[in-house]
């Protein structure tokens, strides 16, 4: 890993223990209340639907069903078990996440019925680590660059797309 890529991992990394802070120790309530306001302002069917649309990306359905294309796909099989146990851990992560944090979903705007607590996001975080790593393998692979920029811009947009949710 370049010197750079270790400068932004860090920086991620400690940006995202901040936050984890801040929000167990209930200090983001303010700006959780200006948050949900606003959404409560632009709420709208067209919007509901868009956003549905963007969760499905999140989808443990179109995660495992890209991890058997992986499978189907790359002649080396490293890569499917790679991105397999990337997904396992981001799982692991984030529940052992949300029992530190524990913080209690909002009472209102469901548009989806969930269980259990609200942070970290789950559909974010297997967005961010699932698109963001099949990301990484396919730019350290020896696919044609023209490809690999196609398939680099697509999956960030669903990684952009995921964590916005």
């Amino acid at each position: 890993m370049k010197k750079s890529h270790r400068i932004i991992l860090s920086i991620l990394i400690i940006s995202f223990i901040i936050l984890l802070i801040l929000v167990k120790l209930e200090k983001t309530m303010n700006i959780d209340t200006k948050v949900y306001n606003f959404i409560i302002k632009i709420k709208s069917n067209e919007l509901t639907n868009i956003v549905k649309a963007i969760t499905n990306l999140g989808d443990t359905f179109i995660i495992i069903s890209s991890i058997i294309m992986c499978f189907l796909l790359f002649r080396k099989r490293i890569y499917p078990i790679l991105i397999t146990s990337n997904i396992l851990g981001i799982v692991l992560l984030n529940q052992t996440l949300k029992h530190i944090v524990m913080r209690p979903r909002p009472e209102f705007l469901h548009l989806v019925e969930e269980s259990g607590f609200s942070f970290p996001s789950g559909h974010s975080m297997a967005a961010f680590g699932f698109y963001g790593y099949f990301i990484y393998l396919i730019s350290i692979s020896k696919l044609n660059k023209k490809i690999k920029i196609i398939l680099n811009i697509i999956l960030s947009i669903y990684k952009k797309i995921g964590i916005l949710y």
